[in-house]
Parts: C-alpha cells; structure tokens; sequence
C-alpha cells in the first residue's frame, strides 16, 4: 500500500473537515493487513497518531493528548477486523470486533504542511490545524473578561468558578461581534487567570480570536476543581460565594417575612439579578476593588429594609451636633444590631458582634475609596483583599440566616443542600 498516498489521505482528511476530523482505518483502504502495516510504519515515523475509542467516547475528534506511541502501537496490533461486507454498489465496509479507531496527522507532520501565512487571522484554529487537542485548555489574563463585562450588549455571567458571554444586543453589534464563548477560571501560585477550551476559542470571530490571543498566560494551569468537574460532565460540587451570598439573602427574606411579614432586605439580587460585577474582579487595580467595595456595601447597607424595624424600635436618634441636638437616622446596620440584641438571647455573643464588625468594615472600606484623589494603582494583592472581606461579608449574612433559622415559623424554610453544607468556594 503506497504510504505517502495514506498519509496524504489522513492528513487531507483532518485538514478539509469541518471540525478537524480523523478519519477511520476502514476508510483507508481495503486491504486490511497492508493497511496495518502501513500505519505501523507511519506510526514509527512520527507521522501519524492513532485515538481508539475507548478513553473518549468520539474518537473522530482529537479530545486530549495522543497515547504514548509505544500503547498506540499495541492497540493497533490487537485490533481485528471481520470480513468485509458489501452493501449494494457502495465501497467494501470492514466490521471491526474492536474499540473504533481514528488516524490523525501528527503535529510534527503538521508543521511541515501547514504553513506560516494560513490562518493568520484565526490564531486558535491555526492551533487545531497544528494539532492540538480540541479540550485543551489555555489560560489567560483576567483583564480579557474587561471588554465584555463593561459592554451592555453582551450578558457577562461570572463568578469565581466559571462563567459565560454572549451577545445581548444582536441588532446593535455587527455579526463578527456576536460570539459565544464559555471559561473558567484557574487556580494558581501565579494568581488567578480565566481559561477556555481551544475548540471554543476556535469558533470564535477571527477579531474575538485576536481579542484573546493578546491576553494569552499560558497554555495549561490547573482548574477550579469545579469548573474540571464540569468539563468533565459531572454536577459541581459547591458553589462560588458570590451565588451563596445572593442566596443567603433571598433566604433571610423568606424567612422574615413569613415570622413578621415583612423582608429585611429591599433586594436578595439572586439568579439572573445578580449584578455582573459581584464577581471575581478582572483587573487588579484601587479601581476596580473601590467599584467592588461599594457595590458590595450597597448590598448590604443601602439594602437594608428600614420598614422591617418601624413599629418595633426608634429610627431615629438624639444626637449633639455644633451645641444643637439635632434628630438623625439611624444606621442600617446600628439597626439591626440594636433589634438583634433586642429580640434574640445570644449564650455567646461574639459571633455577632463579628458580624456586625464585618458589615461596618465594608462601609469604611468604601469611604476609603469614595474619598480620595489618586492615581490607580495595580497591585495583583486586591485578589487577596477581596477574597477576604468577601469572606466577611459572607460570614455575617450566613450567621444571619442561622439566626432566623432558629424561629418555630421559619424552620421549614428550604435551603439547598449545598448551602446547608456549607459547599462554598471562597479563593
């Protein structure tokens, strides 16, 4: 069997499809023994690569990193074909009593056809053209996400495990701008990065393409445990603590308002109303971090349902101000301490003075950055700084709906298993 002819076939093959192909054996040619030794031969040479069907369900698409040639060869080996059947005027069929079998061109093969100039504006499909694996996934800087989080017409769900954009907007964007693309996020001692399949970069617009191959990290990191559990086909395990703190929310209200009829919170900014920017930030700057802070103390003090504590306490206040004594608000949070220590007996009363710590942190915090005039500044240690008050924050909401948890009307108010658990991913 003419070996150049072979390697022409498989390589033609995965070059011309759709998707980047292999091309079954039983394709190849009709004499068996001649075919097999023929692809022994290019297996030796380095020019082809062999997926069988039993360590990805597709063996037509190139799911990971071939097997070690000297496996390839073995299963090649084993592999046996029945006799060939012939349907109608069609071409021989082999039946094979084996694990289907795929050939590829290798990337060392690859490099010597495709050449420099192809695919110049699609970077992630010359990647493919190349060989590489369709699930491999490259990592890149966080500030890749920016563009789309701050653009209206695509919808940005993020949050510290994975997420994904889309076009909102199609009439306002020209149809190269109208892309699709889901990520992760990594898990590193080099900080936090956002990470795709290539395939999913690939079927982006050549723009989109370069968009993100200007951000590129790197071409391997490890994964969110859970994001590798999805792409893996499996449930997560927990979930980011952006989600729970929504979720503690929309709990606490159920509760209260079925004790006292009324919410604690204005808004629970649970599901689809949770704010795009309550997430992992994407650019590690006093800016980005201020804007954070305080959309974070929106959530929490200008929430704060003042209405819940009319009829069951003062709102109000006597304080001396310029040798008048003058009537003011009360805080929310001055509120809720003061109605918690009146309506609830603490055996110990440290975790709640913990809480009330936490949600006074986040408005100084954002005094801190609503109030001074500076240039911005970078520093990758804002992940850090954000993970911890978030951490806070989460802590002092949760108590709260431990809290309310504890009255004989709310008791059986659902709260998902996760959450219950306490499956909160935090870093």
């Amino acid at each position: 069997m003419d070996k150049k002819a072979v390697l022409d076939e498989i390589t033609h093959h995965y070059l011309r499809s759709r998707q980047f192909n292999g091309v079954l054996l039983t394709n190849l040619g009709e004499n068996y023994e001649e075919l097999k030794e023929t692809l022994k031969q290019l297996l030796s040479e380095g020019k082809i690569v062999l997926v069988f069907g039993d360590r990805h369900p597709n063996p037509h698409i190139l799911a990971g990193e071939p097997e070690p040639k000297d496996v390839q060869m073995s299963k090649l080996a084993a592999l046996k074909f029945e006799k060939p059947v012939y349907e109608g005027d069609g071409p021989i069929v082999f039946q094979t009593n084996s694990i289907n079998c795929c050939a590829y061109p290798s990337r060392e093969h690859l490099k010597a056809v495709v050449g420099n100039e192809e695919y110049g504006d699609e970077p992630f499909v010359k990647r493919l053209a190349l060989g590489e694996s369709q699930l491999s996934h490259k990592v890149f800087n966080l500030g890749v996400l920016e563009y789309y989080r701050n653009d209206p017409r695509y919808r940005y769900v993020a949050d510290d495990v994975q997420g994904h954009i889309t076009a909102t907007s199609e009439e306002q964007l020209a149809e190269e701008d109208e892309i699709f693309i889901q990520f992760g996020f990594t898990r590193d001692d080099d900080g936090r990065h956002v990470t795709a399949l290539l395939w999913d970069l690939s079927l982006l617009s050549p723009k989109h393409q370069q968009k993100w191959n200007l951000e590129i990290h790197a071409d391997e990191a490890p994964l969110h445990p859970d994001h590798a559990r999805t792409i893996a086909g499996y449930w997560r395990e927990g979930e980011s603590v952006f989600v729970a703190f929504c979720k503690e929310l929309e709990i606490i209200n159920r509760m209260t308002e079925r004790v006292w009829g009324k919410p604690l919170f204005m808004r629970t900014f649970d599901g689809e109303d949770r704010p795009r920017k309550f997430s992992l930030i994407v650019r590690t700057t006093g800016e980005e971090y201020g804007h954070f802070v305080q959309l974070l103390d929106k959530m929490i003090w200008d929430n704060l349902n003042r209405k819940f504590f009319k009829g069951q306490m003062d709102l109000t206040e006597q304080v001396e101000q310029d040798g008048k004594t003058i009537e003011r608000n009360k805080s929310p949070v001055r509120l809720l301490e003061e109605w918690l220590y009146s309506n609830v007996r603490f055996q110990d009363t440290e975790p709640v003075d913990e809480m009330i710590a936490a949600f006074n942190k986040v408005r100084k915090q954002r005094n801190k950055f609503s109030h001074r005039i500076s240039d911005n500044d970078f520093d990758s240690e804002y992940h850090n700084i954000q993970r911890s008050l978030m951490r806070e924050a989460y802590s002092g909401v949760r108590l709260l709906r431990l809290i309310f948890s504890n009255h004989p009307l709310a008791k059986d108010i659902e709260v998902p298993d996760w959450l219950y658990e306490g499956k909160i991913w935090d870093s």
